[in-house]
């Protein structure tokens, strides 16, 4: 008996860990897209904290802050990408989102007698 790549995806669990690591991921790149916003505003009010006046900040893009926004946009989409391949992964296998297919995973495996 012949059985389709979505059933034999969801029996042996290959999917729910790719789905993790999707999820993994995703967060990963967004902590790494936001860091640097973060940084730079926790930086200026520190500055202006310690200084006790608003500190100068120039409004002009040089090459670091172009290379800086780069990686920033492309740890921004790489997330996005994670979480779109995550979530087609698990409605596809699932039928539900990324969030309801590893908490479901999650009972079964609890549940079951693995050994």
């Amino acid at each position: 008996m012949k059985s389709s790549l979505r059933t034999v995806l969801a029996e042996s669990h290959v999917s729910d860990v790719a789905i993790a690591a999707l999820l993994l991921h995703s967060l990963n790149s967004a902590f790494l897209a936001l860091w640097l916003p973060i940084s730079r505003a926790a930086t200026f009010i520190c500055t202006a904290i310690a200084i006790l006046d608003v500190p100068y900040y120039s409004r002009t893009l040089n090459a670091v802050d172009r290379m800086q926004l780069t990686e920033l946009w492309g740890n921004f989409i790489s997330a996005l990408s994670a979480v779109a391949s995550a979530w087609v992964l698990s409605r596809w296998i699932h039928g539900v989102g990324p969030i309801r297919s590893l908490t479901l995973s999650c009972k079964r495996l609890t549940r079951s007698n693995h050994v």
